[in-house]
């Protein structure tokens, strides 16, 4: 919280991917004018029941990839885009990639001096030479600094799982599978894509409870820029952030001219 005040303190603010409000609430109630962009209808729910009555229009559903958004050109003084989201709002969407519409919205919605803080979890940039997948796949998992995580590589494939406690099913096991491909894009020559199936196993009788699936972008540090540059955005840089997640994490901050 106190990394994105030191942002937008002064101005007005859209998250995009705001949820339960885990930040959007906090931030509102010290004193930042803040608004809200989620897909999720019961996320948001919870977030309106934790604002004043008159404050809930803040917060509108919407799907970051539905452009143009429900509000005027110019009408934002920052964006951001926290816990590494911005990939996984493409999920699903992946032919669509060239078009680059997010940032061009960006553009549209900041006023002049505007800016962009985007959060991702990549610090490095993948080796995608050789056997690509398995070296893709063992960067990932070099990646991962979870204590109560298990991983390995095997054929190419990255197997990470976490062991929780469930209060209907009790101990359950959450499996993810990821495989990596490359695809050439308009503005980035080899951008990353993962397929990744998760699988939720309870383990008292190893009955599985439920299997999702999902193919996600995966951008590197060194292609934000290219993203941003497009659209008409100065980066500004790109910073190590506090331990959003289990370990550091980047920022990536552009300015609208």
């Amino acid at each position: 919280m106190d990394y994105y005040r030191g942002y937008i303190q002064d101005g007005i603010t859209l998250e995009i991917g705001c949820g339960t409000g885990r930040l959007l609430v906090p931030l509102f109630q010290a004193g930042c004018n803040i608004y809200g962009m989620d897909i999720s209808a019961p996320m948001l729910e919870k977030l309106k029941s934790q604002l004043p009555s008159a404050d809930r229009h803040r917060v509108v559903q919407w799907s970051t990839l539905e452009t143009p958004y429900p509000v005027d050109d110019e009408s934002f003084d920052r964006v951001i885009i926290p816990f590494s989201s911005f990939g996984l709002m493409h999920e699903g969407h992946i032919d669509d990639l060239d078009e680059n519409k997010v940032f061009h919205e960006f553009y549209r919605i900041l006023r002049p001096g505007g800016l962009v803080i985007l959060n991702d979890a990549r610090i490095y940039v993948h080796d995608k030479s050789g056997n690509h997948k398995a070296s893709i796949a063992q960067q990932e998992l070099e990646g991962k600094q979870d204590k109560d995580m298990e991983g390995h590589v095997k054929d190419n494939k990255l197997f990470l799982t976490f062991k929780q406690h469930h209060p209907k099913h009790g101990e359950i096991k959450e499996e993810w599978i990821s495989t990596f491909t490359l695809k050439k894009t308009r503005l980035i020559p080899a951008l990353v894509i993962r397929e990744r199936e998760i699988v939720f196993t309870r383990l008292r009788d190893h009955q599985v409870l439920e299997k999702q699936h999902e193919i996600i972008p995966v951008w590197d540090a060194e292609d934000y820029p290219a993203l941003g540059k497009d659209a008409g955005f100065e980066h500004v840089k790109t910073e190590t952030t506090p331990k959003f997640h289990v370990s550091a994490t980047v920022a990536h901050i552009f300015r609208k001219p």
